[in-house]
C-alpha cells in the first residue's frame, strides 16, 4: 500500500550523497522567524456567496501599521480542516504588517467532513475543485468592498497584488489560482484502476474523475505569488498542466509525508514549473509538520493519521514552522520596496542555516543533473 510514499524513501536514499550539509558562510542579517513589532488583531467575518450558495467564513488578520504597499495574502486549509491550519503564521505575517485572510471551504472543510461520516453529505463532491478556488477569487472580491468601506482596513488591502497560500489540498487551489490547468483525462482513466496502492492524496484527487470536461483553467490574475505546501498534483494536473502557472511559486515538501508523498506529488512535478520557483524540502518531515499546533495535536489521534503513521508536530516540529515563517515572510516581500532585504531567506545558504540535527532543510530553485537523472529514473520505474 501506498506506493508513493515507499518510492519517496528510495528516492530519498539514492539522492541522500547531494544532501549532505554545508555549513554555509552566512550572517543572519535580522531574524525572521521573530514576530515584527505591530499587535495583531483579527476581523471574522461571514460571507456568502449568494451564486452558489457558498457561506465562507474568514478570519482577516491586520494590524494598524498594515498598508497597501504589502500584498494581501490569503490561506487556503487542507481536506477536512478549519481556517485556523495556518494561525501562528498569518498571527506572523500580520505582524509584520500584512493583511491576511484565512478562509474556510464549506464542501471540503471539518464542518462538511464530520457530515459526511454521519452520511449526510459526499466527504468531496468533485465541484469541490473548482469550488475552492473560486471561493478565494470570491474573497478577494469582498476585500476589495472592506477596503473601501471598512472603518479598521480601508487603504490597507492590495487586492491586486495578492499571495495565495495552500496546504495540502489547499495547496492544489493555490496552483490552480497561480494558472495550473486541471488535466483530468488521465487522471478519469487511472482512477478507474486498482486504487490499493494510492496513497491518501492520490485518492483524493480521483473525487475530480466526476468532473464533466477534460480541462479547466481557474486562473486569477490578481494573484501574483503563490505557496504550496505539500501540495496534491501528480493526477490533478495531467502531463502539462503545471507549465501554465504564470507567477513565482514555492514548493514545500516532507520526506516523510505519507499523506501527500514528495515524489510524487511535489517533486515530479517542480520541473514542469517554469521559473521563477523554488522547492523547499524538510528532510524527515511529515505531512502535519507546518501546520498550527492547534490544529494538529488532535488530528493525530484520527484513525485516519494513526493509519498513515507517527507524525511530527507541536514542539518537534518547532524548526520547520520557523522556517516556514521565515520564506513565507520572504515571498511576500518580494512584492515590496523591501524585497532585496529579505532576498537572502529565499536562498539554500539559509535553508542549511536553518536546519537542525533532527529536521534538515534544504532548497533549490532547479534540480541538478545528478539529482534529475534519479528523479526521472524513478518517474520512469513507475510508469
Amino acid at each position: 500500500m501506498n506506493v508513493s510514499f515507499w518510492q519517496t524513501q528510495r528516492f530519498m536514499a539514492a539522492i541522500a550523497p547531494q544532501l549532505a550539509a554545508v555549513k554555509p558562510a552566512f550572517n543572519l542579517p535580522f531574524d525572521p522567524t521573530q514576530p515584527g513589532p505591530n499587535v495583531v488583531q483579527v476581523r471574522a467575518l461571514d460571507l456568502n456567496d449568494t451564486a452558489r450558495n457558498r457561506p465562507i467564513p474568514v478570519d482577516v488578520y491586520w494590524s494598524k501599521a498594515a498598508t497597501a504597499d504589502k500584498p494581501t495574502i490569503v490561506f487556503s486549509h487542507g481536506l477536512g480542516s478549519v481556517r485556523t491550519d495556518l494561525r501562528y503564521l498569518a498571527e506572523h505575517l500580520a505582524s509584520h504588517g500584512y493583511v491576511v485572510a484565512a478562509l474556510e471551504h464549506p464542501g471540503s472543510n471539518e464542518t462538511n467532513t464530520n457530515a459526511a461520516m454521519a452520511g449526510k453529505c459526499p466527504l468531496l463532491a468533485p465541484q469541490e475543485f473548482l469550488d475552492r478556488p473560486k471561493d478565494i477569487s470570491f474573497v478577494l472580491d469582498e476585500l476589495t468592498k472592506l477596503n473601501q468601506t471598512d472603518d479598521n482596513l480601508q487603504g490597507k488591502i492590495a487586492i491586486d497584488r495578492s499571495v495565495i497560500m495552500g496546504y495540502s489540498f489547499g495547496g492544489a487551489t493555490a496552483l490552480s489560482l497561480a494558472g495550473a490547468e486541471l488535466q483530468l483525462s488521465g487522471l478519469k482513466q487511472r482512477c478507474q484502476g486498482d486504487l490499493i496502492g494510492f496513497s491518501l492524496g492520490e485518492g483524493i484527487q480521483c473525487a475530480a474523475a466526476g468532473l464533466p470536461e477534460e480541462r479547466y483553467q481557474l486562473r486569477d490574475g490578481r494573484i501574483k505569488r503563490a505557496i504550496a505546501m505539500n501540495p496534491i498534483t501528480s493526477l490533478l494536473f495531467g502531463e502539462t498542466g503545471l507549465s501554465g502557472i504564470q507567477i513565482p511559486t514555492l514548493i514545500v515538501a516532507s520526506s516523510a509525508d505519507k499523506t501527500t508523498p514528495a515524489l510524487a506529488e511535489q517533486i515530479a512535478g517542480f520541473p514542469k514549473i517554469p521559473s521563477p520557483k523554488w522547492l523547499v524540502g524538510f528532510v524527515g518531515g511529515t505531512h502535519l509538520s507546518v501546520k498550527d499546533p492547534s490544529t494538529t495535536l488532535n488530528q493525530v489521534r484520527r484513525p485516519s493519521t494513526v493509519i498513515t503513521g507517527d507524525e511530527v508536530v507541536g514542539d518537534q516540529a518547532v524548526s520547520i514552522r520557523n522556517y516556514i515563517k521565515a520564506v513565507s515572510l520572504a515571498t511576500a516581500a518580494q512584492l515590496t520596496a523591501e524585497a532585496d532585504k529579505y532576498a537572502v531567506f529565499l536562498t539554500p545558504e539559509y535553508s542549511h542555516f536553518a536546519s537542525t540535527a533532527a529536521l534538515p532543510v534544504r532548497l533549490l530553485t532547479e534540480f541538478s543533473p545528478e539529482t534529475n537523472a534519479v528523479v526521472q529514473a524513478f518517474l520512469q520505474e513507475n510508469k
